[in-house]
């Protein structure tokens, strides 16, 4: 009689598989970040600035286009941590096991973090300028364009946290549902 191999024992096949899932999802999110820095270079407005001087200066008194890079940074980071939260619930799910959710929160952290930074350091190196090699050869009243930036670091910490409230949210229904079927 040929006895079933017994599969609860871990192979080392097994044992890297998540290693190599949590490499692919690292990857991932960090191209999928810098996917967003260049779309955030791409369409967040430029800052005019004008020489006066031999110092860059900008156009407006209070420029809106400072405002603008940062709010499209901090919506492109919200969306980015919504979707993050959701594919990596779906996927742990499927694995199923009773701290799923637990890791689902350190996996969307760690992936926000990584996806974040990527977002910024690519989206600032897009457009990037020496402003001091432009202003030694521009002349007063020279007019050129600033490369995109954020100025509000708090912004990057948006892509985790809201991985992390979906994640509370998705939690909040479980307990419900759970605490409803035992009334």
């Amino acid at each position: 009689m040929v006895s079933e191999p017994d599969v609860s024992v871990a192979t080392p096949a097994r044992e890297g598989r998540p290693r190599l899932a949590l490499l692919i999802a690292v990857l991932s999110v960090a191209a999928f970040g810098a996917l967003l820095g260049i779309l955030w270079a791409r369409i967040a407005p430029a800052d005019p600035l004008f020489v006066a001087g031999g110092k860059a200066y900008p156009q407006a008194f209070q420029p809106r286009d400072y405002i603008s890079d940062d709010g499209l940074a901090a919506v492109m980071c919200l969306l980015a941590g919504v979707i993050t939260a959701v594919i990596v619930i779906v996927i742990l799910r499927r694995r199923g096991g009773a701290d799923a959710m637990l890791a689902a929160l350190v996996v969307s952290l760690l992936l926000g973090a990584v996806g974040a930074v990527t977002f910024w350091w690519v989206g600032t190196r897009m457009g990037y300028v020496d402003l001091a090699a432009l202003l030694s050869n521009a002349q007063d009243g020279d007019k050129f364009s600033a490369p995109v930036r954020i100025r509000m670091p708090g912004v990057l910490v948006l892509w985790p946290a809201a991985s992390s409230f979906v994640i509370l949210l998705v939690a909040i229904v479980d307990w419900w549902k759970i605490g409803r079927a035992h009334v």
